[in-house]
C-alpha cells in the first residue's frame, strides 16, 4: 500500500485513484478525491479542509480526528468508517452512506447530512448543532448524549434510535418516525414534533417544555416520569 504519511498533498488531483489501504496522514486540504477508492485507508488526523470526496469509497477507513471542515462528501460510501472525534463543521454529506460508521464525539456543527444513511451508526456525544438531517435514515443508531440543538430532523426515520440524555432543544422533528426510540431523559425544550410517530417510544423522564406536539402519535409510549411544561399544539 502507498505511504504518504506526513506528505503535503494539498490541491493534488486524486480523482478516481485507487488509494485503498494507503497511509494518508498528511495535508489533503482542497484535494480532489472525487470517486477515489479510499477503502481501509489511514486518514487519522489528516487535514482535509475543503477537500472533495464526492462518491468516494471510504468503507472502513480510519478518519479518527481528521479535519474535514467544509469538505464535500456527497454520495460517498463510508460504511464502518471510524470518524471518532473527526471535525466535520459545515461539511456537505447529503446522501452519504454512513451505515455502522463510528462518529463518537465528532463535531458536525452546521453539517448537511440531508437524505443520508446512518443506520446502526454510533453518534455518542456527537455535536450536531444546527445540522441538516432531514430525510436521513438513522434506524437503530446510537446517539446517546448527542447534541442536536436546533438541528433539522424533519421527515427522518429514527426508529429504534437511542437518544438517551440527548439534547434536542429547538430541534425540528416534524413528520419524523421515532417508533420504539429511546429518549430517556432527553431534552425537547421548544422542539417541534408535529405529525411525528413516537409509537412505543421510551420517554421516561423526557423533558417536554414548550414542545409542539400537534398531532404527534404517542401510542403506547412509555411516559413514566416525563416532564410536561407549557405544551403547545400549533401548526
Amino acid at each position: 500500500s502507498v505511504n504518504f504519511q506526513g506528505a503535503n498533498l494539498a490541491r493534488v488531483n486524486f480523482r478516481e485513484t485507487d488509494l485503498s489501504q494507503a497511509n494518508l496522514q498528511g495535508n489533503l486540504s482542497e484535494t480532489n478525491l472525487i470517486a477515489a477508492n479510499l477503502k481501509e485507508a489511514n486518514l487519522s488526523g489528516a487535514i482535509m479542509k475543503h477537500s472533495s470526496l464526492r462518491a468516494a469509497n471510504l468503507t472502513a477507513a480510519n478518519l479518527k480526528g481528521a479535519d474535514l471542515s467544509y469538505a464535500m462528501l456527497n454520495e460517498a460510501i463510508a460504511k464502518e468508517a471510524d470518524l471518532t472525534k473527526a471535525i466535520l463543521i459545515w461539511a456537505t454529506m447529503s446522501r452519504t452512506n454512513l451505515t455502522k460508521a463510528n462518529l463518537t464525539e465528532a463535531n458536525l456543527t452546521n453539517a448537511n447530512l440531508t437524505n443520508g444513511i446512518l443506520m446502526e451508526a454510533i453518534l455518542k456525544k456527537a455535536n450536531l448543532t444546527r445540522a441538516l438531517l432531514n430525510g436521513v435514515n438513522a434506524f437503530d443508531a446510537d446517539a446517546t448524549e448527542a447534541n442536536f440543538d436546533s438541528a433539522n430532523l424533519n421527515g427522518s426515520n429514527l426508529s429504534n434510535i437511542i437518544l438517551k440524555d440527548a439534547n434536542l432543544r429547538y430541534a425540528q422533528i416534524s413528520w419524523t418516525t421515532l417508533r420504539e426510540a429511546d429518549l430517556t431523559n432527553a431534552n425537547l425544550f421548544q422542539a417541534n414534533l408535529c405529525w411525528s410517530n413516537l409509537t412505543r417510544a421510551n420517554l421516561t423522564q423526557t423533558l417536554f417544555s414548550q414542545t409542539n406536539i400537534h398531532e404527534t402519535n404517542l401510542d403506547r409510549a412509555d411516559l413514566t416520569a416525563a416532564i410536561w411544561q407549557n405544551i403547545e399544539e400549533k401548526v
